[in-house]
């Protein structure tokens, strides 16, 4: 008979099998380098390209090209913590799965609850996005940018195509993947060169109250609001699909780096081509009234922004492509994140916080075939909560980036926690890039704004209700919760000064409430890594990793 688990003991049966392999070992290793990079560019250029350039330049006008580089520069700072991280631990799920090794039980599960309610509401906001471009042909999809009965059947249907394509296997998908990501990089490429060859104006930066029209605040605030981060978060399926690649420890850190930088890139160059290429004298609004660019329903832009700069100048043909591509880049996004938010969901369940039933492998088609069902399944239920493309990007984003703190944690817990773990990629200046990064993923989860950081944290306090079952059960060790709490406190502390600063109720104004969210940054980065302990998960890990060492020659 198994011994009772007390208060400081876990059951065997919440050790999860990830850290063996267990189920994990049925997946196939398959993915190379160049499917982990397109993974996680095909994640980073979905609809964010479509619609991105012009939320941005409504809400910080030609000034958001300061906006896309900022915020590009900030997700690459977190994403180089989660890259030492994702050679270090593969495993599908993997950003459900670090935390728990490094911070217990409580964190690993509101971490990988939180990133599975971000990753699960993209295959709506991509199918949103294909509903609305679908509009300029069909104009019964949509209605002043939200889903109309029509619209709601084809995103379902779309979410289903989709579906079916993860389902047959990741060969399969890497293969789709592939051809789909090779277009997404040629199309956005293509598009930059011609606008800015034949209808660049110069004015439309200079002139109509100049470069930064609305001043310096809305620069920061697009970056969470308008897409911005949104569409650098593809970073992640490198490290996410870790556990099906070839060779992780290698492969994972070069795929997630250079995905964000070519994203940045692309990104910047595209609101420069679009800015350039507006003609104010067609657009259906008064000459520099950005706001009204992108969200009065008389201008000509708010239904196919690129699209749209072609047909006013003339080149149809380009502009009928950018409609096809409309429909392709969104749809490659959207299947990329439909088998991310079904390896969060297998993660969880290795991890012990749901039922084994989630965790069950395909014998077949060896994908995670429970958690891909009810992962479609919520998806649908996101997208008759949010029918509209930008409200569901910003909670997106705002649940994302409150996931990516445990970066930083997670890397300085693990340097004195596991120190003898190979990492393939060991992070320069951690001590300095970790802190940085955890203050710039604050910065974002602030500049989302309120009610969207109170929406993220009720829909991951809803989660945690999940957690007091299985506690009840007593699946889970008392002071692991008092280990977790702080991330607890951190998102309440940050839902509050969203509210009372610039972009809230203004109490405190800019920039003095940039300067209180640094702060209280810094001392939740230093709570959260000295609450970073040898988990059950970690010991296991070491274990394993002990033996794969000793039996390599």
């Amino acid at each position: 008979m198994s011994e009772k688990p007390t208060e400081n003991t876990v059951s065997d049966a919440s050790i999860p099998a990830s850290a063996t392999m267990g189920r994990q070992g049925k997946l196939r290793k398959v993915l190379s380098m160049q499917d982990l990079y397109f993974l996680s560019l095909g994640g980073i250029i979905g609809s964010g390209w479509l619609f991105g350039s012009l939320s941005a330049a409504g809400v910080a006008g030609p000034a958001a090209i300061f906006s896309w580089v900022i915020g590009g520069i900030f997700v690459l700072i977190i994403a180089l913590t989660w890259a030492e991280l994702g050679g270090m631990m593969p495993s599908s799920g993997a950003l459900a799965r670090v935390p728990q090794a490094a911070h217990g039980y409580f964190a690993g599960f509101y971490f990988g609850w939180a990133y599975f309610v971000s990753a699960v509401t993209v295959p709506p906001v991509e199918a949103i996005a294909i509903m609305t471009y679908a509009t300029y042909y069909i104009p019964s999809l949509t209605k002043g940018g939200v889903l109309t009965p029509e619209g709601y059947a084809g995103s379902i249907l779309v979410m289903v195509l989709l579906f079916l394509a993860n389902y047959f296997g990741i060969n399969i998908f890497r293969r789709f993947n592939t051809g789909i990501t090779w277009w997404k990089l040629v199309i956005p490429s293509i598009t930059v060169i011609l606008a800015i060859a034949l209808y660049f104006t110069l004015n439309n930066f200079t002139g109509y109250q100049g470069l930064a029209p609305f001043g310096a605040p809305p620069v920061f605030s697009a970056i969470g609001t308008t897409g911005i981060v949104f569409s650098y978060l593809g970073f992640r399926q490198a490290i996410d699909y870790s556990g099906e690649a070839k060779n992780p420890a290698r492969d994972v850190p070069r795929a997630t780096i250079l995905s964000v930088v070519t994203g940045i890139v692309l990104y910047t160059l595209l609101q420069v081509a679009f800015i350039g290429g507006i003609k104010w004298s067609a657009s259906g609004v008064t000459a520099g009234d950005w706001a009204s660019l992108s969200t009065s329903a008389s201008s000509v832009y708010t239904t196919a922004p690129f699209a749209e700069i072609f047909a006013v100048g003339g080149l149809t043909i380009w502009a009928a492509i950018l409609l096809l591509d409309a429909v392709i880049s969104p749809a490659g996004t959207l299947g990329v994140y439909t088998g991310t938010s079904a390896r969060i969901l297998f993660a969880l369940s290795e991890g012990g916080h749901l039922g084994t039933k989630t965790g069950e492998v395909h014998e077949r088609y060896r994908i995670p075939w429970v958690a891909l069902i009810a992962s479609l399944i919520i998806g649908i239920v996101f997208l008759f909560a949010f029918p509209a493309w930008a409200p569901l990007a910003t909670v997106v984003t705002s649940t994302t980036v409150f996931t990516y703190l445990a970066g930083a944690t997670a890397l300085m817990s693990l340097r004195k926690t596991a120190p003898e773990m190979r990492r393939h990629f060991r992070l320069p200046a951690a001590s300095i890039i970790a802190p940085l990064g955890f203050i710039m993923a604050s910065l974002i989860v602030y500049w989302t704004t309120y009610p969207y950081t109170l929406y993220a944290f009720i829909a991951i306090i809803l989660g945690l209700i999940l957690f007091a079952i299985a506690r009840s059960r007593g699946a889970y060790p008392v002071n692991d919760i008092a280990k977790g709490s702080w991330i607890v406190v951190y998102s309440a502390v940050m839902v509050v000064l969203s509210y009372v600063g610039s972009y809230g109720q203004g109490y405190i104004p800019f920039p003095y409430d940039f300067v209180v969210v640094v702060a209280v940054a810094l001392i939740f980065y230093f709570w959260g890594t000295r609450s970073g302990y040898e988990t059950e998960d970690l010991k296991a890990l070491k274990a394993a990793s002990a033996a794969q060492s000793q039996a390599q020659p």
